[in-house]
């Protein structure tokens, strides 16, 4: 290969690393913003306030009505704490998958009071799995504790 056609390659090279780059950090932008949107909301949720922004329909955030915002952020953090429940009462450590559990269970409860939505009951639900596993994995480690104490 050429000298020249080598150092044709390496400019395209370059350009075509320095879009991906600018892509990358674009869509990065926009992850940090919604993320950014989502920490505000449950901020504002938590604290029994309403964001004064205003969303359009299609947008990120859209709100069918106004009073959702502390709805959406409780179904969140519900839904959040649900999975999170679920991993730690199978992975990590139960008694604190049965905690974040419960708490889980009152936030879904809480959210689907506010506002009736799918994401408040998967919360609710998730919330509730992750609570019997909990409770579950609890018994069977006390039963197994129980086994062994008598056998010796």
């Amino acid at each position: 290969m050429s000298e020249n056609k080598k150092n044709e390659f390496v400019e395209e090279a370059k350009e075509n690393l320095q879009k991906a780059d600018e892509a990358v950090e674009s869509q990065v932008n926009t992850v940090v913003g919604e993320l950014k949107e989502v920490a505000e909301e449950t901020k504002a949720a938590v604290e029994g306030k309403e964001l004064a922004t205003s969303k359009t329909e299609g947008g990120a955030g859209y709100r069918s009505d106004d009073n959702s915002a502390a709805g959406n952020g409780l179904a969140i953090a519900s839904l959040v704490l649900g999975i999170v429940s679920i991993v730690c009462s199978l992975l990590i450590s139960q008694i604190v998958g049965l905690v974040v559990g419960i708490i889980g269970i009152i936030l879904g409860a809480n959210a689907r009071k506010k506002n009736q939505s799918s994401m408040a009951t998967a919360g609710f639900v998730c919330s509730i799995i992750g609570t019997i596993f909990g409770l579950m994995w609890l018994i069977c480690l006390g039963a197994c504790v129980g086994a062994v104490s008598t056998m010796g």
